[in-house]
Formats: C-alpha cells, sequence, structure tokens
C-alpha cells in the first residue's frame, strides 16, 4: 500500500509532511479485508501489524528525503529512527529507548498497554531550529522547545477509543533534540509518558507517574525530600491549597510552582502505589480527568485523595483547601 495516495494520509503542515495515522489505520484495515476476500469480523493483528509496520517506513523515508543532508532511517526490533547519527549511537539509543519501554511496561501490570501496533517513530533533529519548528505544529506555545525531548501522540484518545482499540498509537513519535547531547533523563521521562499514553489520566497523575517510572528506567533511588525541602512544600501547599494542583494546569509551565506540583505529584502516587501495588495499576486503568481521579481513588485504593496528599505532607488543612 502506497500512503502517498491516501486521500488526506500525508499533508504539509508548518513546513513538514504530517502523516494521519488513524486515516492511515482505517485504510490499513481497509485493504487487508479486500485482501483477504472481504470476510466479516476483526483483521488479524499480525496482517495489520505487518501492514503499518510497512506504512511507517514509508512515511520515515519521506521524511529523510525532506530534512536531505545525512539523515538516516535505522530499523530496530521496535523502534524506527531516523538521524544523522551514525550506525552505531543510532544502535545505542533505540537499544536504550527498547529496554526503557520494557521496563515501564514491566512496572504498569495490568495497566501497560501490552501491545504497540507498529513501531516507535524516533526522530533525532541536529538543528535545533527544525526540532522548534517541528514540535511548534503540536505545542505553538513552544512550552517543549525548552525540553531536550518530546512526544507526539499518532491519534487522539478519542480516536484510539471509537473502535481503533490502541491502533492509532501506531503513529506516535519520540522527537529528540540533538541526539549526539544523549540526554538520556529527557528521553526517559517522554518514554514514560509513551507507555501511559492509551490511558486517560488526569494531569497530575500522568506527570508524577511518569516522573516515578523514569527513576526505574534511569535506575535512580525515589524522590526523598530534605528537611528544608518538606518545609517548604508544607508552607507552600499551605497556603496555597491543593484545588490547583489538582486541576493540573501547572504542567508545562516552568517555574516555581511546577517544580513543587511535579515533586508532590511524584510522592503521592509512590505513597499511592507503595499502598497497594496491584490495586494502584487499576486506579491507573479507571482514573479519569473529570474529577481528577477522585471516584477511581476512592473505589481502588480505599481513600480519597487528601488521604495521600496527608501521607506526603503531614497534617494541614488539604481537605479544606481542595
Amino acid at each position: 500500500m502506497d500512503i502517498e495516495t491516501i486521500p488526506r494520509a500525508i499533508e504539509i503542515v508548518g513546513g513538514f509532511p504530517r502523516a494521519d495515522w488513524a486515516i492511515i489505520a482505517a485504510q490499513v484495515e481497509k485493504e487487508i479485508i479486500q485482501r483477504t476476500g472481504g470476510r466479516a469480523g476483526p483483521v488479524s493483528e499480525r496482517d495489520f501489524i505487518t501492514s503499518t509496520v510497512d506504512c511507517q517506513r514509508q512515511w520515515m523515508r519521506r521524511m529523510q528525503r525532506h530534512l536531505g543532508g545525512e539523515y538516516r532511517v535505522h530499523e530496530f526490533q521496535g523502534v524506527l529512527y531516523l538521524t544523522e547519527q551514525p550506525e552505531r549511537e543510532a544502535s545505542q539509543l533505540a537499544e536504550f529507548i527498547e529496554h526503557g519501554l520494557m521496563i515501564i511496561d514491566d512496572c504498569l501490570e495490568a495497566a501497560s498497554a501490552k501491545k504497540r501496533f507498529g513501531k516507535l517513530l524516533t526522530i533525532g533533529f541536529t538543528d535545533d531550529d527544525d526540532y522548534a519548528d517541528y514540535i511548534g505544529h503540536t505545542y505553538p506555545d513552544r512550552s517543549h522547545t525548552m525540553k531536550n525531548a518530546t512526544r507526539m501522540a499518532g491519534a487522539s484518545w478519542g480516536q484510539m477509543r471509537q473502535g481503533r482499540d490502541l491502533r492509532g498509537l501506531a503513529g506516535t513519535q519520540l522527537i529528540i533534540e540533538q541526539p549526539k547531547r544523549r540526554e538520556l533523563r529527557a528521553i526517559a521521562h517522554e518514554l514514560s509518558h509513551i507507555g501511559l499514553e492509551h490511558l486517560s489520566l488526569p494531569a497530575w497523575l500522568s506527570e508524577g507517574t511518569a516522573e516515578v517510572l523514569l527513576r526505574m528506567v534511569m535506575v535512580e533511588p525515589p524522590l526523598k525530600l530534605t528537611p528544608a525541602s518538606w518545609g517548604q512544600h508544607q508552607s507552600y501547599w499551605n497556603y496555597r491549597g491543593l484545588g490547583e494542583f489538582w486541576k493540573g494546569d501547572w504542567v508545562d509551565h516552568p517555574g516555581e510552582e511546577t517544580r513543587l506540583s511535579s515533586e508532590l505529584a511524584e510522592l503521592i502516587v509512590r505513597a499511592m502505589n507503595k499502598t497497594d501495588e496491584s490495586r494502584f495499576n487499576y486506579f491507573l486503568l479507571n482514573a479519569q480527568p473529570a474529577d481528577v481521579g477522585r471516584g477511581a481513588a476512592e473505589k481502588w485504593l480505599g481513600n480519597p485523595l487528601n488521604h495521600f496528599a496527608g501521607m506526603v505532607l503531614g497534617e494541614g488543612p488539604w481537605a479544606d483547601k481542595s
């Protein structure tokens, strides 16, 4: 199947060829049905994955031609990597990515995606301006241009739930700025979000869980607050309350509030997980943004959200101010 012939499958947007993976997934399914005699019922996952990976290769080659220079597409078991890096360096980074995703899935257990319909599309931009321009279409406020890596979803969560299962995730991209810098911690953070993207999580929970998973990938010890840091948290949240924290508007806005919020989210997630690891994974499966996870916390963890905030912050007027 030639994706260039599929209407609206690839369009130049923001100066780069962009693929609509929901359209491509639908066409892949349609062609498999036609090829197998039009029989009713779902297509085989093996056929779908094989055809999808072929479409991924085509799009990556299109991006390679667009970028020119020394860019080459390197293919690995779970990764397609477009970069100007030499083969050996590209292989080392792909190995880190594949190993990281394996660790993340193992940690999530019941809450993991379990299946990936294709390979992780990874682009390492040599030029900082190309990196900023490429992700600027998805993040127009340019907040992500201050990171060394970011992710771009292949399809919205709504599209994935509308009969497409997780197949729209075939277009998920890991975008890296100056890969030669080997900013592995930034890459691990984005891998953690990629491992969670099949879930519909409140922002605070997504960020906190991603930070916990990042430390697992990087083999780092859990976050522990110094007495001075703990006092800063106590003072800050005693004054501000937790209402804005649970809403998660602080995510992706650099500053002191974001630092404190990210630390608190990570510590709350770890406290929840420590309470009951297996039930925490079901909490992840059922937490919803609409109520910032309150209902799922009470059902699966047996306590309201503020109970877990209290486990981290100690006594305080959390219930009154949240």
